[in-house]
């Protein structure tokens, strides 16, 4: 149950689903404990990452659908980005980010990189808030 209807679950009678997760790091900022993972979806489920971290126990910094029960989105959604939500959520958008993939295609394999945003990597060196 959710007043966001597109927030997803993981649920017994859904889709089959997979996603291979590792910690690549673990850093503090103003005594709050993160990781940066990484992740493999082997399904391409919607919101499948956000779900299936929601799922475990955990939420990925910026989400307003899946970082708790979706006050936060609901807020955004009535008043836009405001300091409160910037205090609960820490950037303005998801701390998401596809640094990178693998695929072949016609017989060739080929990897194709991305470098962080510049707002992610400075959350993650030091800077604790987006500005508002």
């Amino acid at each position: 149950e959710s007043a966001i209807w597109v927030r997803q679950c993981v649920h017994p009678e859904g889709k089959p689903s997979f996603t291979r997760f590792w910690v690549e790091e673990r850093f503090e900022r103003e005594g709050d404990r993160y990781a940066i993972i990484g992740a493999e979806p082997r399904t391409g489920r919607t919101h499948q990452l956000r779900v299936h971290l929601e799922y475990l126990g955990h939420f990925i910094v910026g989400d307003k659908i899946y970082g708790g029960n979706g006050a936060e989105y609901l807020e955004f959604l009535e008043s836009g980005w405001s300091r409160s939500l910037a205090k609960r959520l820490k950037l303005s958008r998801h701390a998401l980010h596809g640094s990178g993939m693998i695929f072949e295609w016609e017989g060739e394999e080929f990897e194709v990189k991305s470098p962080w945003p510049d707002e992610l990597a400075k959350f993650c060196l030091g800077s604790s808030e987006e500005g508002v």
